[in-house]
């Protein structure tokens, strides 16, 4: 599953050649291989599968290339019997938008999303002078 935080609709597919700049986040849930390309393409990126994620070497962990940054860890969730079970989490920091690459659901993915509002963070947060 693709979702895009800050685009108004689920239905990635109508996005042409080049990633609306409102897109602040791509958070890839168990993706398919088109959602995987889909960004690839937008975004000059390669998005890490599963095995490279769950790479133990320190060195696999934290990669910089072509000044987007590549970073894995492992996350534990609980699991449909209430065991604690660990699973790869990636994220891929660009420029422009957050890649986050991820095989099991984790509330907190979840619980974040639901606080980035969908209009600009200049807007949303407009400050009071102390």
């Amino acid at each position: 599953m693709l979702k895009l935080y800050r685009w108004p609709s689920d239905d990635w597919q109508k996005i042409g050649a080049e990633m609306p700049s409102e897109i602040i986040w791509a958070d890839l849930l168990d993706a398919t291989a088109e959602e995987k390309q889909f960004v690839e393409r937008l975004l000059g990126i390669r998005v890490p599968s599963e095995d490279s994620l769950s790479e133990i070497e320190a060195s696999s962990r934290l990669i910089l290339d072509n000044g987007t940054l590549y970073l894995s860890s492992p996350a534990v969730r609980l699991n449909e019997n209430n065991e604690a079970e660990i699973t790869p989490v990636g994220f891929v920091i660009g420029p422009h938008v957050l890649v986050t690459v991820r095989f099991a659901q984790l509330p907190i993915f979840e619980h974040i999303g639901k606080r980035i509002p969908m209009t600009a963070w200049r807007t949303a947060c407009a400050c009071s002078p102390a």
